[in-house]
């Protein structure tokens, strides 16, 4: 029998219920010389990436800290090793003026890593490939979307800021999201 596949909410909260294991206490004696007991609202892509390294996410595969480059027309991509073919990299476009879209873009490509890598070697996301479809390319990154979405705001944290407000406003849902 094999496992159903893995879709972007199921990935973002088996990585959200991993992470609240150990913050919360299970592991907290191990880890929380390191991080602390607490977990943060803003998710640490550095402790996710190493989560995604585990056999649980990685099956064989590692993920290589995320390298900034800046080039016309890029996004990110998600690039397989020619010589190491476990081994992939993140790259991303640096925006020191917008860290939340460089995160945004990270958390995408580590969606295309756990969800898509078995499919092909690249991944490499620009403004047009995402609305051409190329490859049915859409779906997935509608999917890489998804999964950067729960993994960086997850639902019940939205829920809990947005607490009482009966009116949500673009500026309400700004300055959470800033937040996460």
């Amino acid at each position: 029998m094999s496992a159903a596949p893995l879709t972007p909410s199921v990935t973002a909260a088996r990585i959200w219920k991993l992470l609240r294991g150990i913050f919360g206490g299970i592991f907290g004696g191990i880890f929380g010389g390191i991080f602390g007991n607490e977990l943060p609202v803003a998710i640490d892509l550095e402790v996710v990436r190493e989560l995604l390294n585990q056999p649980a996410f990685g099956k064989g595969a590692s993920l290589k800290k995320p390298i900034a480059f800046d080039a016309e027309n890029f996004e990110g991509a998600l690039v397989r090793n020619e010589d190491r073919h476990e081994e992939w990299g993140i790259f991303y476009k640096p925006r020191p003026k917008c860290p939340e879209r460089e995160r945004f873009t990270i958390a995408h490509e580590m969606g295309h890593f756990v969800l898509h890598r078995e499919g092909r070697g690249r991944f490499q996301c620009d403004k047009a490939g995402i609305t051409s479809g190329q490859d049915d390319g859409r779906d997935i990154e509608r999917e890489a979307n998804a999964f950067a979405s729960q993994l960086l705001m997850p639902r019940d944290d939205l829920d809990r800021l947005l607490g009482e407000h009966r009116k949500v406003t673009f500026h309400l849902l700004s300055d959470i999201a800033r937040t996460f």
